[in-house]
């Protein structure tokens, strides 16, 4: 009796099974597109969001901004433009531009770092990753917005960005870079004491972290008045490096 009522339990369950309708084609391609694009994601195969946010942002403004010179004569759109880029104003000569800080002896000026300068900063930054553009934009944008003026450029005659300096999101200062050609001209130090000279106006604390065995930047920091908080700390080596604070009291 056993045996014929499992094979009758066995029967039921097949003839159940055959009765429930099967997935059309067309959602089974549906679901496996939905699938894949998961995938896709899960392993990082997507662009940066924001690398694509700057470009379009970027554009659009560039457009309204044209728009606005040829309807307005550009006293408009010159207004615009300062208050988009923290007081950065294009000319032809920049070195005439009211947001130049200071005039070297070259020639080339000290700026307000503008967001359009983000990746040329990040691509010189050491530690660049799929999402450090983003940060560093967000660096800049804080700078601008909390009238800081601790994020600094230096530009030649034709507005190419020669070297830079950052203060990041906790208030520590980095990204220290001058570009090659421009080497062994006194830029790095000019860039930190006028942001060393911005974050004390603020009444700020003057922060920044140096990895052992970076000597040119220690001298820099040195020359600029800085010093190790803890001078006693023993310097490490090789894979014992480590970053330092550093302060200026």
């Amino acid at each position: 009796t056993t045996d014929m009522d499992g094979d009758c339990d066995d029967d039921d369950a097949k003839m159940a099974q055959k009765a429930q309708p099967s997935p059309p084609d067309a959602l089974r391609a549906v679901l496996a597109k939905h699938v894949e694009s998961h995938l896709r994601n899960a392993h990082g195969s997507r662009t940066p969001r924001f690398s694509k946010d700057v470009d379009g942002i970027w554009a659009r403004n560039r457009r309204t901004w044209e728009l606005k010179k040829a309807m307005f004569n550009d006293e408009e759109g010159t207004k615009e433009r300062q208050h988009k880029r923290g007081g950065c104003i294009d000319t032809e000569d920049p070195t005439k531009s009211t947001a130049a800080i200071q005039q070297l002896n070259d020639g080339s000026i000290i700026r307000p770092l503008r967001l359009e300068d983000a990746p040329q900063i990040d691509s010189w930054w050491e530690h660049r990753s799929t999402s450090s553009l983003a940060a560093v934009a967000r660096c800049i944008s804080a700078d601008v917005e909390g009238k800081i003026g601790a994020c600094l450029g230096i530009v030649g005659p034709d507005d190419e960005l020669r070297a830079g300096i950052v203060r990041y999101a906790g208030g520590a200062v980095g990204m220290l870079y001058v570009a090659e050609p421009y080497r062994r001209r006194g830029y790095g130090a000019a860039l930190l004491r006028q942001a060393t000279k911005a974050i004390e106006a603020k009444g700020d604390e003057c922060v920044a972290l140096i990895l052992d065995g970076n000597e040119a930047s220690e001298a820099t920091f040195v020359n600029a008045g800085w010093e190790r908080e803890d001078p006693t700390l023993k310097r490490g080596t090789g894979s014992r490096r480590a970053n330092r604070k550093w302060v200026k009291r």
